[in-house]
């Protein structure tokens, strides 16, 4: 099988490169088959600029999804772990008993309030047939009295059993059976996952209470409703350099299904996670999957970079993300197509060579390394 390529040469110089081709040459061919010359390239122009690139771990805040509802139970006063009825990570129901302190001191004065309760009542009937004013005003008043004390001992005592407020999940258990805790501290937390929330970055003119946002939940990507907006979060103010318009937004997820789960990673398009930079407006391209890329030139090789874009300086220029190096060189310009992977060569390390050769050139030390020769293109 025959085949051959152009050799051809790129020549940068102050912001601009050239291209020419070198003399006719032979690539290697299949067995037995004659060698054929190539054929000299045109002279290509390229302008050029080097990148000013930003670490995109400058831009990046952790964004977790989080429960609707979140409540730390503590306890309403002192005592003793009685009962723990739930474990860390079980469904509970609205009211369902979580945990119980000793109660047994509340038990006696519930006793003794019942009996004081129904003394009361006996001391009115007395009074009743006495048919005595008087008496049957007091045994009233006791008798509300007796009433009002029982259902505040029954309260003291209904705060022993610690219930859940809302239908949910057990996050975390803080307490163990026989433990002594002090009044205000933590016992469980319980969750509502049947919505889960998280807040993120957008831009304010694109955001509306009611609409749908489009995020990336661990490589997946889902829409969820935006329930609030709300002035930029300072964890995100760095993202300000990128686009000027933001605000924070709450974002709600329906998982009543148990789709996601709480903690679960989520990530904005907002948020760069590959390395910054600004460009010509012009010198973003589209790629044929219809995605933008640039051109840089990186160790003397063209590149397509693909990029995310973010925000505008002005109508010239853009803010873009992408898999930049330190020493890339962003291509402006060219007044012919470069392919991804062509080889390019410094015009003035070529007129020197040339020079250099054409003057008889300075005599090799011993030792020294011999030249390199320029690699021909391949990508052209």
């Amino acid at each position: 099988m025959r085949w051959s390529r152009a050799l051809v040469r790129v020549v940068v110089f102050a912001g601009v490169s050239a291209v020419w081709s070198s003399p006719p040459c032979v690539f290697a061919q299949g067995e037995g088959e004659p060698r054929a010359a190539v054929e000299p390239a045109e002279n290509v122009v390229i302008k050029r600029e080097p990148l000013q690139i930003s670490d995109p771990h400058a831009y990046r805040t952790p964004m977790r999804l989080a429960p609707v509802k979140s409540l730390v139970l503590t306890a309403p006063v002192d005592g003793y772990i009685r009962g723990i009825s739930v474990g860390v990570g079980k469904k509970v129901g609205k009211e369902s008993e979580m945990i119980r302190l000793d109660d047994e001191r509340s038990n006696i004065l519930l006793r003794r309030a019942k009996a004081n309760l129904q003394a009361a009542k006996v001391e009115k009937k007395i009074a009743q047939a006495k048919k005595d004013d008087d008496l049957v005003a007091l045994a009233d008043a006791r008798l509300d009295s007796a009433k009002a004390e029982l259902d505040l001992v029954q309260y003291e005592a209904d705060k022993l059993v610690i219930r859940a407020p809302f239908k949910g999940e057990v996050n975390s258990l803080d307490v163990v059976e026989g433990q002594f805790v002090r009044a205000g501290a933590a016992l469980a937390t319980l969750d509502d996952s049947s919505h889960l929330v998280v807040e993120v970055p957008a831009e304010h003119g694109a955001a509306k209470v009611g609409g749908t946002l489009e995020l990336t939940i661990e490589e997946n990507s889902v829409k969820g409703k935006i329930e609030a907006i709300v002035p930029l979060s300072s964890r995100f103010a760095a993202l300000r350099e990128l686009c000027d318009t933001l605000a924070s937004v709450i974002v709600d997820f329906d998982n009543a299904q148990g789709k996601f789960r709480i903690g679960q990673a989520v990530y904005s398009g907002l948020v760069p996670t590959a390395p910054v930079t600004s460009v010509p407006t012009g010198s973003v391209s589209n790629q044929p999957d219809g995605n933008r890329q640039v051109q840089v030139l990186r160790a003397n090789i063209v590149r397509n970079v693909p990029v995310a874009i973010h925000g505008k300086i002005g109508t010239s220029r853009v803010f873009v993300s992408g898999a930049f190096q330190a020493g890339d060189e962003l291509i402006v310009s060219s007044s012919r197509e470069l392919s991804d992977g062509a080889s390019v060569k410094a015009l003035a390390a070529a007129a020197r060579g040339e020079a250099g050769a054409k003057a008889g050139g300075a005599a090799a030390k011993p030792g020294d390394a011999p030249a390199k020769k320029s690699a021909p293109v391949t990508g052209f």
